[in-house]
């Protein structure tokens, strides 16, 4: 960028010169205001070169404010939230500040009172998955054994601006672009920055392999067939022409070869060139999701024919790619929420104290080597609930993901079986809960075995959310799979037939379905409870059952003003639906009083209140019906996917 328009910025923002910092983040933000102001004003072409460089200035030092007031925003919620954290695991009345660590990154049934990014994810995941649970249930076939791609081309036609005569397919597709924009706007709230684009219409899924194994100008013709090319315009305001659009795609051709590693290489040179040594460590996760997403399909039909050479849509399916990129974005959001801006920094930081602190103590000197091992499987669970990974030896990877799948397959005809055995440890949870498992949760159960409508309106309050989706994986296998390799296309096909099989022997349906009938249970109780019961007069099997699961007097507060949701016989549940549809009256209550008029605030209490009433559901619902989670995953990887420890360790 030229001297000359640094200062017209600087001048702007109000300053007689830009600091080192704001030089270097107004070249991007320079480039992309002008691009942007090129594209949406209508009288670009009119305005003279003088007033079209005012305007990208004065656009330049809007952006870069904001941004600035973000980042400050950040720094000082990470300052909140390390002190906040720093209190909880070295005030623990039982626990020591590396045992309290691994509590908030897994979910433990010891009751230590600390609620788990796990289970805030998992509340997280169920009540996005919530609001698009139709277009699952109504785009399955054969009793859930397949997904009717008919449709869910449709969908994607119509989320790109296409129509469609079936009413159903508008339905669904709106449901699905909502859930994606809250989706957007909860990982902002949270401290990132996901920008919102007008033309968006759903993610672009690109099999990195499939692209490597491609000629770069075979990939950019066919890329460049599907664009549309209102989006891409010059600085004048003129459209693109074949030349400069090629290259700029191939510079996106080389960025998705090479998985990125190109753009390491420009920041490696530019290090190289300004005589500083590489700075190692990791970017942050509030930094996510800002790519400019390049690719602008001009329709649902161009976005489907690069899926069909390019992407993994076609192997893969909408189920899947939508079920994946909610389980990333939940678990994103809920790291950012408990850890900040840059969860991975502000855990270690965090970890390396508590284990100091502990290690200089006298009264430990003869438990060092407890404390690693302590510390070594706090780092073990993070690295497993972060699963920002990729297989070292995708071959290998692909390979043993297959034969995993496979042995699963043979052994669910006898695990469903097992499940009955739940029932035992489900009536034992519904004594401790103060449930009647005979009279309440037993006939509830048959209920819900029989699917339907009962199925459905449990859906919507954001349970049995996992088995819908049919979501069987091993952290990593989601990586390597790949049908441009013979090793990637027998794991994909092993996967699918595990959960075909999975579907098919009943597992899925009975787990389920003993899921649904005790939440349902437990939170009919909540709903009655909170309309009788005052805080202090509650009983103190509840109390320590309620705090045990980080629930306060103050949340109780909430629940109590809040008004439960109707089952269609009428029976009173205490939902997560139900913290979304209370007034803004309601939660300014619990907001302080210079946050009460903001809708950002609002909005963000509503989500935590929520997750942290459902994650207490989902909690209880982990100690009657047992399942691997982080911590016992963390167990079983013990080295990296795609290595021989990793794969058979």
């Amino acid at each position: 960028m030229r001297a000359e328009c640094r200062e017209q910025v600087a001048k702007a923002l109000g300053k007689r010169k830009l600091s080192a910092a704001d030089s270097n983040r107004i070249s991007s933000l320079y480039i992309r205001a002008q691009n942007t102001l090129a594209r949406t004003d209508p009288d670009w072409m009119f305005k003279s070169p003088a007033e079209r460089a005012e305007a990208i200035a004065q656009k330049t030092a809007t952006d870069l404010a904001i941004q600035i007031a973000k980042n400050n925003q950040n720094i000082a919620r990470d300052a909140i939230i390390k002190a906040q954290l720093q209190n909880e695991i070295y005030n623990h009345p039982k626990l020591n500040p590396v045992q309290a660590l691994m509590r908030k990154i897994a979910y433990f049934s010891d009751q230590s009172g600390i609620q788990s990014i796990e289970k805030q994810s998992q509340a997280l995941h169920s009540r996005w998955m919530s609001l698009v649970a139709d277009v699952f249930t109504k785009t399955q076939e054969r009793f859930g054994m397949s997904v009717n791609k008919e449709m869910t081309d449709d969908i994607i036609r119509v989320m790109f601006g296409g129509k469609s005569d079936n009413p159903e397919i508008t339905a669904m597709a709106k449901e699905v672009s909502a859930a994606l924009e809250e989706m957007r706007l909860a990982f902002n709230r949270a401290g990132g920055n996901i920008k919102k684009l007008d033309n968006f219409g759903f993610m672009t899924s690109h099999d990195q392999k499939k692209v490597a194994l491609t000629d770069q100008s075979e990939w950019v013709n066919d890329a460049l067939n599907g664009l549309d090319r209102n989006q891409y315009v010059k600085e004048t305001g003129e459209l693109m022409d074949e030349l400069e659009l090629k290259s700029m795609l191939e510079e996106i051709y080389k960025t998705i070869s090479t998985n990125g590693a190109n753009k390491d290489l420009l920041i490696l040179n530019k290090q190289a060139k300004a005589g500083t040594s590489p700075v190692g460590g990791r970017s942050k996760m509030a930094n996510r999701h800002q790519e400019s997403r390049a690719l602008h399909f001009k329709d649902g039909d161009a976005w489907l024919a690069y899926q069909k050479k390019y992407g993994t849509y076609d192997e893969a399916g909408f189920h899947e790619i939508l079920k994946n990129h909610t389980h990333r974005m939940s678990t994103e959001v809920a790291m950012m929420q408990n850890l900040g801006s840059n969860p991975r920094n502000t855990f270690e930081s965090l970890l390396d104290e508590a284990k100091i602190k502990l290690k200089a103590d006298p009264q430990n000197g003869l438990k060092h080597g407890e404390i690693d091992k302590q510390a070594h499987r706090a780092m073990s669970m993070y690295n497993t609930l972060d699963a920002n990974t990729r297989a070292i030896d995708s071959t290998l990877g692909n390979v043993m993901g297959g034969l995993r799948a496979l042995m699963v397959a043979s052994k669910l005809g006898s695990t469903t079986l097992t499940t009955f055995g739940d029932h035992a440890s489900m009536k034992k949870v519904a004594n401790m809960l103060g449930l009647s498992y005979t009279k309440s949760i037993l006939p509830e159960y048959m209920k819900q075995l029989k699917q339907g409508a009962t199925r459905d309106e449990a859906l919507r309050f954001g349970l049995g959310i996992t088995e819908m989706v049919g979501g069987m994986s091993r952290f990593g296998d989601a990586d390597v799979v790949s049908s441009a390799t013979k090793s990637g296309r027998f794991n994909a096909r092993m996967q699918a037939f595990a959960a075909m099989t999975m579907k098919v022997s009943g597992l899925n349906a009975v787990t389920a379905s003993a899921k649904r009938a005790l939440n349902l249970v437990h939170m009919n109780k909540l709903a009655e409870m909170t309309r009788k019961t005052d805080w202090k007069d509650l009983g103190a099997d509840d109390l320590k059952i309620l705090q045990g699961n980080g629930i306060t007097e103050r949340d109780w507060q909430l629940w109590q003003q809040l008004e439960p949701s109707k089952r269609e016989d009428g029976t009173a549940v205490l939902s997560q639906n139900d913290f979304f549809n209370a007034p803004d009256d309601v939660i300014k209550q619990f907001l302080p009083l210079d946050k009460q008029d903001s809708a950002n605030a609002i909005a963000d209490f509503r989500y935590k209140a929520a997750m942290k009433y459902q994650t207490h559901i989902f909690n209880e619902e982990s100690v009657a019906i047992i399942e691997a989670g982080v911590r016992e995953r963390s167990i079983i990887n013990l080295g990296e996917a795609g290595t021989i420890q990793g794969e058979l360790g």
